[in-house]
């Protein structure tokens, strides 16, 4: 393998975003992008080194002689094997635009908008973040054919009826996954902004300085998915002809599914705690960023404390409750938390089995849990996080959550309709509401956190072959 070296000096070289050159960062020399192109493209064969984790088996490709000790993925402090590998040109690549130090920006914006983020997040040093150039497939759907569907026509009180015959033509271009098991499709599709129609020729010398992940997901297991979520959008979009409202639920045409695969530029950072990983994702294009954002429990705690005090100052001095009132008021509290809670632990099921990720479990997997919002789109992506998708969460995990607040709100609700009991038994009752909300609280917090958290991974190679050392 040529390793991305200087053409005078044999040392480490870098692509310059801003000037569209490679510079020495031993001698401090600068070629032209295209220039060093030509000097690379004196090794016909396109290869590189594949560094592999021995901690969770996730793979990324380097493309210059310095290696990292740190795992982007597990965030553990590793020795990486090495091998080299040949590897399939992508159809494009869009280079960065975006630098590190602005990208770190982006960042700590985004921490400092997060009131309850642990200090230990914004305190992770710059070695955490690197330049990776992930894969993402971007496919193109096209339905087609001959189609009879029936038609209505309203003319004042009359309504007709009849078959109406089409040519049906539908393209849907530009949906895109990321083509990598370890790139969670959470943080790819939050920063998912990029423009396939700008990319250029993929050429080995936007990648000197930075690393690329091969990417392990086929591109069939987004296809079944694509398929089904085109056929709906078909069923689902009203269309007319000669004066006729076509009823398109009926109508079933072949779908074509075919996509290229581009290599795009993120700013990857992995902040590890214990067995807990946090990642943050900002695009190096525009900056966009989405982060895993912990509650740290001791600052929640505080405000939680001064918010609650101020409330009841507030509240004693306007009003005096009577016993029935301050249970139906802390029942009522109770309740928003306990939806709360419902909600976020059907969330954080879903996250804990991999649901949400078709990379890791696989397309067919993810159809048995998840269906899409049906509703017509025109396109199967608007903007960053556009898919709406609603998993299955089994009834048990919900009400494993809030048994406990259900069992006090029939009680509670019991001694409201009787109203027999004395003053001291509704303030016991009004208490144990505020002890439950206070546990929802917690509850909330440690489900939540992960969400904004997850397992170090462990991957299964998929990539065949010992290679070369």
């Amino acid at each position: 393998m040529k390793a991305f070296t200087c053409p005078y000096c044999a040392g480490a070289v870098r692509f310059d975003i801003g000037g569209n050159s490679v510079q020495c960062e031993y001698c401090g020399s600068t070629v032209t992008r295209e220039d060093y192109q030509k000097y690379l493209d004196k090794y016909s064969l396109y290869k590189t080194v594949e560094l592999v984790c021995p901690q969770c088996s996730a793979s990324i490709l380097s493309y210059d002689d310095t290696v990292s000790t740190f795992c982007s993925y597990c965030g553990s402090s590793v020795v990486f094997s090495k091998r080299v590998i040949e590897e399939t040109r992508p159809d494009g690549i869009m280079p960065f635009k975006v630098t590190k130090d602005e990208a770190l920006a982006a960042y700590r914006k985004r921490l400092d908008d997060s009131w309850f983020a642990p200090d230990w997040l914004k305190e992770d040093g710059e070695d955490k973040f690197i330049g990776v150039y992930m894969p993402f497939y971007s496919f193109r759907g096209e339905a087609s054919g001959k189609c009879v569907a029936k038609g209505t026509r309203k003319d004042f009180e009359t309504v007709t009826e009849c078959l109406v015959n089409f040519d049906l033509s539908a393209v849907y271009d530009g949906t895109r996954f990321d083509a990598s098991e370890a790139f969670p499709d959470s943080l790819s599709e939050s920063i998912d902004t990029f423009d396939p129609s700008k990319a250029v020729p993929f050429e080995t010398s936007y990648l000197a300085g930075f690393y690329a992940d091969g990417g392990n997901v086929d591109s069939d297991e987004y296809a079944k998915l694509l398929t089904g979520m085109i056929t709906d959008d078909i069923k689902q979009t009203k269309v007319s002809a000669a004066s006729y409202d076509i009823n398109m639920s009926t109508v079933s045409a072949p779908v074509n599914i075919s996509a290229k695969k581009y290599l795009l530029p993120v700013w990857f950072g992995t902040h590890r705690r214990k067995d807990r990983v946090c990642y943050s994702a900002v695009n190096g294009n525009d900056a966009t960023c989405a982060t895993d954002i912990p509650i740290d429990t001791s600052k929640y705690v505080r405000f939680a404390i001064i918010l609650a005090a101020a409330a009841s100052l507030v509240l004693n001095l306007m009003f005096t409750f009577k016993p029935d009132i301050f249970l139906f008021l802390s029942t009522g509290v109770l309740f928003a938390f306990g939806f709360i809670l419902r909600k976020v632990s059907g969330e954080a099921y879903v996250r804990e089995h991999n649901f949400d990720d078709i990379g890791r479990i696989g397309g067919e997997e993810f159809l048995k849990n998840a269906s899409h919002d049906k509703s017509p789109s025109g396109s199967l992506r608007k903007k960053p996080g556009s898919f709406k998708w609603l998993f299955k969460v089994p009834f048990k995990v919900r009400l494993k959550a809030w048994w406990k607040l259900i069992v006090f709100a029939v009680a509670a609700l019991t001694l409201q309709l009787f109203g027999i009991a004395a003053d001291w038994v509704y303030y016991v009752f009004s208490i144990i509401g505020i002890g439950l909300s206070i546990w929802s609280a917690f509850e909330i917090i440690r489900r939540q956190n992960i969400l904004a958290s997850r397992d170090a991974p462990v991957f299964t190679m998929k990539r065949g072959g010992d290679g070369n050392d």
